[in-house]
């Protein structure tokens, strides 16, 4: 039986598991896909038991070790050298391939799923971590009007700005800018919070998406519906639409996603109703 994980900290919750489930489930695979919680600091001693113990065939990356991935990586694609972030890791033997699904599962959601148009798009993108950078990254390809990366570091934003070719600010520059697609690709939703982003941002913001994901709206999408997004969305769509482009890396087969996204949703709406 093939081997896959999903690393990060915390993971206890991820869906990754269920979802890669039932992606095999369409094809009759046999494969297990498990959690793997690495303690902050720690991803190459983790990964050097997780290999040595489980002699996994691959391994998605996430929040908070996705550039120690790109780090880790004997090989990586050309999107995640450019954004310096591997969420999707190949092993071939001794050597390490990296590669970030994460722009190319947004894109394919909020386009199929929610029915955007990225075209002459003012997109605006809340961090820059390994998430945020491979959003922008993936979007250039995608004919934006603009894209700008803020972050609550103005320092972090400008370098990153400066390697991404890209507009770049803190929060606060924000105040006197209009966008139509805003994403919180920031990690304020495991403390319980909104990033401290100016409500003016939103004034003319057709779709806000939170990348991750709950049962009930995040602080940011309370923060965009009352400031006056059209339509906000979480990361769920995302996160099933980026587990499905790693999930053909690894066995070369593209799985559906909508059947998965809606029992998944159902999933969450019902522990709402408990």
């Amino acid at each position: 039986m093939d081997k896959y994980f999903v690393i990060g900290n915390p993971v206890k919750h991820s869906l990754s598991p269920d979802i890669h489930a039932m992606f095999a489930a369409q094809f009759e695979l046999d494969m297990s896909y498990e959690r793997a919680e690495f303690e902050p600091g720690c991803f190459i001693e983790g990964m050097a038991v997780l290999r040595r113990e489980q002699k996994p065939q691959g391994a998605n990356v996430t929040h908070p070790f996705k550039q120690d991935a790109y780090q880790y990586c004997d090989e990586v694609t050309p999107r995640a050298r450019k954004c310096e972030a591997v969420n999707t890791l190949i092993f071939d033997g001794s050597r390490v391939l990296g590669d970030t699904t994460d722009g190319r599962g947004f894109i394919r959601d909020v386009t199929q799923r929610c029915g955007a148009s990225l075209t002459g798009a003012r997109v605006l993108i809340l961090g820059a971590g390994g998430a945020g950078r491979g959003l922008v990254t993936a979007l250039q390809d995608e004919g934006c009007a603009r894209i700008y990366l803020a972050n609550r570091t103005p320092e972090r934003a400008y370098s990153a700005g400066m390697a991404l070719g890209c507009d770049a600010g803190s929060f606060v520059d924000l105040i006197d800018e209009r966008f139509d697609i805003i994403v919180n690709a920031t990690s304020a939703a495991f403390s319980g919070a909104a990033p401290e982003v100016p409500t003016t941002a939103f004034a003319e913001c057709s779709l806000a998406v939170d990348l991750t994901y709950a049962a009930l709206p995040t602080p940011f999408m309370r923060l965009a519906q009352e400031a006056g997004a059209v339509r906000i969305e979480d990361g769920l769509g995302m996160l099933v639409a980026q587990a499905a482009e790693s999930f053909a890396i690894w066995t070369g087969r593209m799985p559906q996603t909508k059947p998965v996204y809606e029992t998944l949703r159902a999933r969450l709406a019902a522990s709402v109703a408990e």
